[in-house]
């Protein structure tokens, strides 16, 4: 039990907690130190906007929300105090939002995977973030947020691109360490259905279960303090605070449980994906991409 009485599960090889309801389905742990950095997290993609919560054109208060894999409850809560006549409601695996909050928003225990009911309520707009590796049939979701959507309402999908790009000439051998951490992270997500390398095929999956109107808008986010200009140093400062925790994260629960690799050799390899992250002179950067579109109807 934690301090508020919920069941949790605490991996002995790790000691890091994770979900207890639909147990084992996403490998990303929900303790203290996740949730400090889901809120990096959330912080590096407002910066990335320019302080918006979202790209889609919404008009207004929306006066029904949901927040898919709400996490911490960060977005949920800024988008409650910044529509005010809008009721939001955040449902995520764990129950680690705070119960203080905009009387506006509320949370609830939910696997988005499951068919949906919410006793029949359509929502005016719906928000999904950092959703990689905890989604199977990401179609059958969006078909879900089709039907629970208003004639009009519109959707938003936002994944960070599991792949770190360079903006440097360099030998490949100074990121050995990262491309080996991808290359089995990839291995390991593909074997149970649950791939990393999704951002890029969101925009195709909206318009196949028949969204109108989608875009792309694609953000490069440095890792570190290597750009010149001010807003993208800003960026990378707080991109590479959330990413070292990432890997800590992400790490132990995918290379153990699914590669059946002991602690000290996940260590090791994680290890050198840390040092190279904070190379400055491999100008490391990935993409987040923000698709949104509209249900038909309007």
């Amino acid at each position: 039990m934690d301090r508020q009485g919920r069941t949790v599960i605490i991996e002995p090889d790790n000691g890091r907690r994770y979900h207890a309801y639909q147990a084992g389905k996403c490998p990303w742990p929900n303790d203290e130190e996740e949730q400090d950095r889901l809120d990096l997290f959330h912080h590096v993609h407002v910066l990335a906007l320019d302080g918006a919560l979202y790209r889609a054109a919404i008009e207004g208060d929306p006066p029904n929300v949901l927040d898919i894999g709400t996490g911490t409850g960060i977005w949920a809560i800024e988008m409650a105090e910044q529509h005010p006549n809008s009721e939001i409601l955040g449902i995520d695996l764990s129950p680690i939002q705070p119960s203080w909050g905009p009387a506006n928003c509320r949370f609830m225990v939910e696997d988005v995977e499951l068919d949906w009911s919410y006793g029949g309520q359509k929502f005016d707009f719906i928000h999904s973030r950092g959703m990689i590796a905890c989604i199977m049939d990401y179609k059958h979701m969006y078909r879900q947020a089709f039907d629970h959507l208003v004639p009009g309402g519109w959707i938003e999908v936002q994944e960070f691109e599991t792949r770190i790009r360079s903006d440097a000439p360099c030998d490949g051998s100074k990121r050995k360490h990262i491309d080996e951490w991808l290359r089995y992270l990839d291995e390991a997500t593909i074997s149970v259905g649950r791939p990393l390398t999704v951002a890029g095929e969101q925009r195709q999956h909206l318009i196949d279960v028949g969204f109108e109107d989608v875009e792309e808008d694609i953000y490069p986010i440095p890792f570190g303090t290597w750009p010149k200009d001010p807003k993208f140093k800003e960026l990378g400062r707080f991109q590479l605070a959330q990413m070292l925790q990432a890997v800590d994260s992400l790490s132990p629960a995918v290379f153990s449980r699914i590669l059946h690799w002991d602690a000290e050799r996940v260590r090791q390899l994680t290890s050198g994906v840390k040092r190279e992250l904070m190379d400055r002179s491999l100008n490391l950067y990935c993409n987040i991409h923000f698709v949104y579109g509209r249900k038909p109807g309007i």
